[in-house]
């Protein structure tokens, strides 16, 4: 069975042109392994029990230096990368989103629809853990998909959601896979952000290289279950030139999505 860890970053359009939703999975199996190994990190680099380990380095406990910070991360990933740790995400430029509330909508529907699609292939099931926010959306939109699935899908009106067994809620500290899935989210998102900084060309690629070995891959590309453009079609076209941007910028880093930037619907 699989765990799904989901999660946000590039919450703030002044900040990012891409709101980021996405996941980490990691099989039961494996999950006491990896924390363990997360806690002993923990202690190596001198983090008190109460202390954060995310990605963004302003929210690092006080006596973490940056370069431990970083150190940590680094870390953290290469050891993450030695297991069956997959990443899945939906990228929406907030230009059509709007807001981080229709973002998340957005990235939550696909990510489901991907994870069970995965759970599918592998003939498996899985359980779904959110990362909290806004009480009241948060049950609406687990209920829904527990007692409905999707919605409007394209040739039908709901998609049962069958290998996904329970939606649940998680919340940085509750468990050292949700420090997992923040790190390699944030990895992604600042990835993103910088890409186009001349000044951040080294950390870009670094950063890109981490991400690498957790993406699904199918015929040497990246699925879009790891790398989703969100929507599939796209019809204004400034907004279809960004996405192909984005999407150039990833294969000239070495991951090139499989999904194609396109304004008329293939599927």
């Amino acid at each position: 069975m699989y765990l799904l860890y989901t999660d946000e970053t590039n919450t703030d359009p002044k900040k990012s042109d891409f709101f980021v939703y996405g996941g980490v999975t990691v099989k039961t199996d494996e999950a006491a392994d990896i924390c363990n190994q997360i806690a002993a990190l923990r202690t190596k680099f001198r983090y008190g029990p109460g202390d954060l380990l995310k990605f963004n380095t302003k929210q690092r406990p006080a006596h973490i230096t940056p370069e431990a910070h970083r150190a940590v991360k680094q870390e953290l990933m290469q050891m993450a990368a030695q297991y069956d740790v997959k990443l899945f995400s939906s990228l929406v430029l907030f230009d059509i989103a709007k807001t981080s509330e229709k973002g998340r909508r957005f990235g939550i529907n696909s990510v489901c629809a991907h994870f069970h699609r995965f759970l599918e292939k592998r003939i498996d099931f899985g359980l779904m853990l959110i990362d909290t926010f806004t009480e009241a959306e948060l049950r609406e939109i687990i209920k829904e998909k527990w007692a409905v699935g999707l919605k409007d899908m394209p040739y039908s009106k709901t998609m049962g959601l069958t290998r996904i067994l329970g939606y649940h809620v998680a919340m940085i500290s509750s468990s050292h896979l949700c420090s997992l899935t923040d790190i390699i989210l944030g990895a992604l998102g600042c990835a993103i952000n910088y890409r186009q900084d001349e000044n951040k060309t080294e950390l870009v690629s670094t950063l890109v290289k981490q991400i690498a070995p957790f993406c699904i891959m199918e015929d040497g590309k990246v699925s879009d279950w790891s790398l989703f453009f969100s929507p599939k079609v796209i019809k204004a076209p400034p907004f279809l030139t960004r996405y192909q941007n984005l999407k150039d910028f990833f294969q000239q880093h070495g991951l090139p999505p499989l999904q194609p930037i396109t304004d008329e619907r293939y599927y």
